[in-house]
């Protein structure tokens, strides 16, 4: 197939639910709806891309009784 372009996708790190598919980003942030987790995505010169979410917010899940 010819001229396909493939997209990765970015999920959030808390639930894994899909919250969209990117290609070349620069950066990106995205508030997850289902969890509220606010999930990042930064291009780092050299080593590509690191993806991250809110400190607070993961601290407020793992510390979560159930």
């Amino acid at each position: 197939m010819k001229g396909v372009i493939k997209l990765t996708d970015f999920r959030c790190q808390g639930c894994q639910k899909l919250l969209g598919k990117y290609r070349e980003c620069e950066e990106l942030e995205i508030k997850c709806p289902r969890c509220g987790l606010t999930n990042s995505l930064k291009k780092k010169e050299k080593s590509g891309l690191r993806v991250f979410c809110s400190p607070r917010v993961l601290e407020s899940m793992v510390n979560s009784p159930g």
